[in-house]
């Protein structure tokens, strides 16, 4: 029985850090407080992460003359 109980607990607490984790690294990298995100998202995560969702909408795209295919290592040796 305990056994189940604390299986149940670690899953049950597992989610809500993992996303707490997640929507203030996110937070951090976009210049927002990550110890607020991180409470808000572990309280209340599908609103969480709508929020972020929403407050990133108004990012420019890249622009397509933003071209990253220098970054890309390629073998020519390759026939």
């Amino acid at each position: 029985m305990i056994e189940i109980f604390s299986a149940v607990f670690a899953f049950g607490w597992s989610a809500p850090v993992a996303f707490g984790l997640f929507a203030a690294y996110w937070a951090q990298q976009t210049g927002r407080n990550p110890w607020l995100w991180l409470l808000f998202g572990m309280l209340l995560m599908p609103l969480a992460g709508i929020a972020l969702l929403m407050l990133n909408g108004d990012r420019k795209p890249a622009s397509p003359g933003n071209d990253l295919g220098h970054l890309i290592a390629v073998n020519k040796d390759l026939p």
